[in-house]
């Protein structure tokens, strides 16, 4: 190898390979292919499963947490300093949305008079697996769901086709 630059490519190279070939080649088939020794062939198998990460510094880190709290968007700190916005969300992540209590006890209401998460998911704006968490035996036993879908199955059957398309759909 003449210099640094091949020799990191050598060694990208040679981990992607390592990492396909999965050993079914041996390290001697390797090490002439790639004109190298047995343990570098043996290192670099090891350094391919390893993970090569950015690794943001902790100044960088405190000038985003600084900009976040002057109020810049995610987008332009990210143009300013150059870490992504999915870093900033994983670091600096959004505060959980308080619900309020009588969107709570609407929702509630809703769910007793027989809506489903879903449809309570929509009309409230909570989100559904925070509904079922909070909420629990609402829904729909699997029972329950297969006769409701077997009662609206025979009901689209019984109905004149121009009712069912007003009710249904085409």
């Amino acid at each position: 190898m003449t210099n640094k630059y091949d020799e990191g490519y050598y060694r990208v190279a040679a981990s992607w390979f390592l990492a396909l070939d999965d050993g079914r080649k041996s390290n001697a088939y390797w090490a002439k292919v790639f004109d190298v020794d047995w343990d570098t062939i043996e290192n670099w198998r090891r350094e391919g499963g390893k993970k090569n990460r950015y690794r943001v510094s902790p100044e960088l880190l405190s000038r985003a947490e600084k900009m976040l709290g002057e109020g810049l968007s995610k987008r332009k700190i990210e143009t300013e300093l150059g870490i992504s916005r999915r870093t900033l969300g994983k670091r600096f992540p959004e505060p959980k949305k308080v619900i309020q209590r009588d969107r709570w006890e609407w929702a509630k209401e809703l769910l007793e008079d027989g809506c489903s998460y879903t449809e309570v998911t929509r009309t409230t704006g909570i989100p559904d697996k925070e509904l079922r968490e909070t909420l629990p035996g609402y829904g729909w036993s699997i029972a329950e769901a297969a006769d409701f879908s077997s009662a609206v199955h025979n009901a689209k059957k019984r109905m004149p086709k121009n009712v069912a398309q007003i009710f249904f759909g085409p």
